[in-house]
């Protein structure tokens, strides 16, 4: 389980820096020519994603998050039913503003008291609220002044509480966010970390050496 969570967040890293040195131009190598020029099937995910088919864009930044962090979801899944034997409850979600998510959950299984591996894509016009606190933290720097800016927002979270309270509890969330001007111009950033909370410290274990 560490040595997999382990490659499975550094894959995320790499696409991340990746992406951000290149400005989002990259081809991140997976219905119909999107799913095969990104090098993807339909049963690389838990379900069908979130934005409708003909909407999704080969070669766009949009469209290789969200392909991405569903595969993402599915390896994890796959993963933790290794583990545990239990089976995980899909459901997929709406936004009525915009979007919507796939919540996977495995409750009161053989190794995990419970874990849930989420991902969501939303999209619509940020709050004013929401815009005025991106000011002051620099991000719209570049862009247009309005009251209505569209974003788009897609990204990965996880939280697993395992059985044994020897082993420490899992949580880790990644995202992608866009914010578009009237002119077509954009602003754009990942975010996110990993944590693990121990229940019983073991100080001569270093976990941030490596101990993972």
């Amino acid at each position: 389980m560490a040595s997999f969570l382990r490659e499975h967040l550094l894959r995320i890293g790499k696409f991340v820096a990746l992406a951000s040195a290149t400005s989002g131009a990259l081809s991140y190598v997976s219905f119909s020519t999107v799913f095969a020029k990104e090098k993807r099937s339909e049963s690389s995910f838990m379900a069908e994603p979130v934005t409708p088919r003909e909407k999704l864009v080969a070669g766009d930044m949009r469209t290789r998050m969200e392909l991405m962090i569903m595969q993402m979801q599915r390896e994890f899944c796959d993963e933790l039913m290794r583990l545990d034997g239990s089976a995980f409850k899909v459901d997929k979600w709406e936004r009525q503003a915009g979007g919507g998510g796939i919540t996977c959950v495995i409750q009161d299984g053989k190794v995990f008291e419970k874990a849930g591996v989420n991902i969501s894509v939303v999209y619509g016009d940020l709050p004013k609220a929401a815009i005025q606190q991106m000011k002051q933290r620099n991000q719209l720097k570049g862009l247009k002044d309005s009251d209505k800016l569209p974003f788009f927002a897609t990204g990965i979270s996880s939280v697993v509480h395992p059985r044994n309270p020897m082993v420490p509890t899992i949580h880790y969330n990644y995202r992608y966010f866009e914010v578009q001007d009237q002119d077509g111009k954009k602003s754009w950033w990942f975010g996110g970390g990993t944590d693990l909370t121990p229940y019983y410290l073991d100080e001569q274990r270093n976990l941030m050496g490596g101990g993972l």
